[in-house]
């Protein structure tokens, strides 16, 4: 068997060793180590005391704790990212790897550890029934990444970093609500294209690079899934993802999602059902306290936009009208209990409500002139 080599432009043949042929029949042929990143040994050794943590695709050093290194040394690997660590000695080939988070330290008598993280918890730690754990862990995660103004974008993707494999965890095991939060973070893209993957991904070179396109469609999937199952944010985010397309009968769609998802918060407060769409928008808004008013603002405001821009039915600026002030309320009330994030929104309502006001004037000059 011949094979053919190029050398400095010259073709030279030789004949495949016979150790070739046992390394090609052990390990694969060339094109098939090359494809996946060739093979990466760790030769670091532990008495068991401690994991060697590590965070995927960060450039680390070595160095002994106590002087010189031997074969029974822990060694400490000092990382870029302080904000988690993965633990290498679980199973992350192909299964979600086990997680340990820290948060900031806190002012002592002794000492300043303020600008020192310390572990607080790791997932997987025993059962956790529908991921209620691993959301929890991860809402801390994300509000740390939202609330650290201090860092900028970059450098708070560790944050969105954490909370991502934690809500693999949750949604994993069931839990609708991870599986929206998920989807925020890879269509806003908060970890900066850096997301997880598993190790026999990331030996393989084709499967490191995650593009705009591919990022979408996870956040497609997942309000979907999440939708399927119920959630009226997930019929929410899959509106605005088609209200911001360039399709007008995407828009229309949205318009449908929207409603649906207005349809299931009244049903889980109320069970009120079967009544017209726009009487409920016009009336029982307004009668609604006890849901969540961050999201049932959201939600109004994206149908008074569909009902002022008549997008999917038909336009009805006192409807729209309704809607903005009631939104306006609903978001006020969630900005004084402490949704600062939703401030744009809040000013988008009341500008909604003036603007309604001004065509009315006009409409109602131009009826009785």
């Amino acid at each position: 068997m011949l094979r053919s080599v190029v050398v400095a432009g010259a073709c030279e043949s030789y004949e495949v060793t016979q150790f070739e042929r046992l390394s090609n029949a052990i390990f694969g042929s060339p094109s098939i180590r090359r494809a996946n990143g060739g093979f990466k040994v760790r030769f670091l050794k532990s008495r068991g005391k401690r994991p060697i943590l590590r965070r995927c695709g960060d450039t680390v050093r070595s160095k002994p704790v106590n002087g010189a290194m031997d074969d029974g040394d822990i060694v400490e690997r000092e990382l870029i990212n302080k904000v988690y660590r993965i633990d290498e000695s679980s199973d992350g080939a192909t299964e979600l790897p086990r997680i340990w988070i820290t948060e900031k330290g806190v002012k002592d008598d002794d000492e300043t550890s303020a600008s020192k993280r310390a572990y607080i918890a790791s997932y997987p730690n025993g059962d956790d029934k529908m991921g209620k754990r691993a959301l929890e862990l991860a809402e801390r995660m994300l509000g740390e990444g939202f609330g650290r103004c201090d860092l900028d974008r970059f450098e708070r993707r560790h944050f969105f970093q954490a909370a991502e494999i934690l809500l693999l965890h949750a949604v994993d095991r069931g839990n609708v609500e991870a599986a929206v939060k998920l989807g925020d973070i890879y269509r806003f893209d908060l970890c900066k294209g850096e997301y997880w993957t598993s190790r026999i991904e990331r030996r393989a070179r084709h499967a490191n690079s995650i593009d705009s396109p591919a990022l979408l469609k996870r956040a497609w999937v997942l309000y979907a899934l999440a939708a399927r199952n119920g959630s009226a944010m997930a019929y929410m985010s899959l509106g605005d993802m088609e209200f911001d397309s360039n399709s007008e009968a995407a828009k229309m769609r949205a318009f449908e999602r929207y409603m649906r998802s207005y349809e299931i918060m009244v049903e889980r407060a109320y069970g009120y059902g079967g009544a017209d769409r726009t009487k409920r928008c016009g009336d029982l808004s307004i009668e609604l306290d006890d849901i969540d008013k961050q999201r049932f603002g959201l939600i109004l405001l994206r149908l008074a936009k569909c009902f002022e821009r008549a997008y999917g039915c038909q336009r009805n600026l006192v409807v729209a009208k309704k809607l903005y002030r009631c939104s306006k309320m609903k978001l006020e009330e969630a900005l004084e209990a402490g949704c600062w994030h939703n401030k744009r929104d809040h000013i988008e309502a009341c500008q909604g409500c003036a603007r309604c006001d001004q065509e009315s004037l006009i409409y109602e000059s131009a009826c009785g002139a």
